[in-house]
C-alpha cells in the first residue's frame, strides 16, 4: 500500500501562518522561484535560506500583492520560520491561499528511508 506524501509545507512569517503545496503553484509563481532562486524547481532544496524566503514571499504575496522580495529581505531572520511538524487537519490549511486552501508545490516529494529511519526532499 503506498503512503500518501504530503507536499505542504507550513511557514510562520512573523508569527502568521501561511500553508503552501508546492503542487498548486501557478506557472507564473512556479517562473518567479525559479527567476528568484537561480535554480530549476527539479533542483530546489528546501534547505536553502533563497528558497525558503521565495516560498515564504510567494505566500505572502497571496494576501499581500504589493509585498516584495526586497520587503521580505528585510524582515530579521527570525521572522520566517519553517514549521516542522506536520498538521494533516483541514483547519490547518490557510482558507486565504487559495479555492482548495492551499499554494502548490511542483512535484517535490518525500522520499522515506525506513532503513535509516528518515525522510528527505
Amino acid at each position: 500500500m503506498s503512503e500518501a506524501v504530503n507536499t505542504v509545507t507550513r511557514i510562520l512569517i512573523e508569527g502568521r501562518e501561511y500553508s503552501i503545496d508546492a503542487a498548486n503553484l501557478t506557472w507564473g509563481e512556479m517562473e518567479l522561484l525559479e527567476k528568484e532562486t537561480g535554480v530549476p524547481i527539479g533542483r530546489l532544496e528546501m534547505e536553502s535560506a533563497t528558497t525558503m524566503l521565495v516560498l515564504a514571499w510567494l505566500a505572502r504575496r497571496r494576501r499581500e500583492p504589493t509585498c516584495s522580495m526586497d520587503d521580505m529581505r528585510r524582515l530579521p531572520m527570525q521572522s520566517i520560520e519553517v514549521v516542522e511538524e506536520p498538521d494533516p487537519s483541514p483547519a490547518a490549511v490557510d482558507s486565504e491561499t487559495s479555492t482548495d486552501g492551499t499554494i502548490g508545490n511542483p512535484g517535490w516529494e518525500t522520499v522515506s528511508d525506513s532503513s535509516l529511519g528518515t525522510s528527505t526532499n
